[in-house]
């Protein structure tokens, strides 16, 4: 009995033990899953502070692209909860593209350049090397929100022809008649309308004289 008794407490602080170490494991298999990349920019010797580095994702499977960091004085740029796979890679310099160039970024290891980069003629001479940020990573960012497509306005029904017709109809004046005016109103209309000619009668030919 005694043994059952310590058992059960011990099985309890192991369950509780286990319960607050799986938030850590699974954000450690999170964070060995998001890639991470890390660049620094030097010309000749200095480092090169104040450079805009800007990620965008080309595939396999297209991620988001993060928000473009400037190196800091060591002319150091870190991006974290990358999506692995090729990415392109911008370095700016006063609003224009200085270089671009390909990398491919896989969780736990360091970025690896693929192809010749791409100079702009007026860049500076510049040199980087990539390595693997280290450290506790930011918290990752929250997920992109859709969208909702606007609603598009019903169309407004036709006014029937009809309807219009019957309201032009009530605007209009109606027209009075000689039978509509009073006595004297008609008597001078009547006096004002010119007298009719009278119809000519036509004589008859006259007849031929026998001979």
């Amino acid at each position: 009995m005694s043994g059952r008794k310590l058992i059960t407490p011990l099985l309890a602080v192991l369950m509780l033990v286990s319960l607050l170490a799986a938030p850590a494991s699974l954000a450690q298999q999170d964070n060995r899953r998001a890639a991470a990349f890390g660049i620094e920019v030097r010309q000749g010797r200095k480092a090169m502070p104040g450079v805009e580095v800007r990620l965008e994702s080309e595939g396999p499977v297209r991620g988001t692209s993060p928000e473009p960091q400037v190196t800091d004085a060591e002319g150091r740029a870190e991006f974290w909860w990358l999506t692995p796979g090729i990415w392109r890679v911008d370095l700016v310099m006063d609003g224009e593209v200085a270089y671009f160039l390909t990398v491919r970024i896989d969780p736990g290891r360091r970025a690896e350049e693929m192809g010749s980069p791409a100079r702009d003629v007026d860049a500076p001479d510049l040199r980087w090397k990539f390595f693997r940020p280290r450290g506790e990573p930011p918290p990752p960012p929250p997920p992109p929100s859709r969208a909702e497509p606007e609603a598009e306005p019903e169309p407004e029904p036709p006014a029937p022809e009809a309807a219009a017709d019957e309201t032009e109809a009530e605007e209009m004046p109606p027209t009075a008649t000689d039978a509509d005016l009073p006595a004297g109103e008609e008597a001078a209309r009547g006096q004002e309308r010119p007298p009719a000619e009278p119809m000519s009668e036509e004589e008859p030919a006259p007849e031929a004289e026998p001979t």
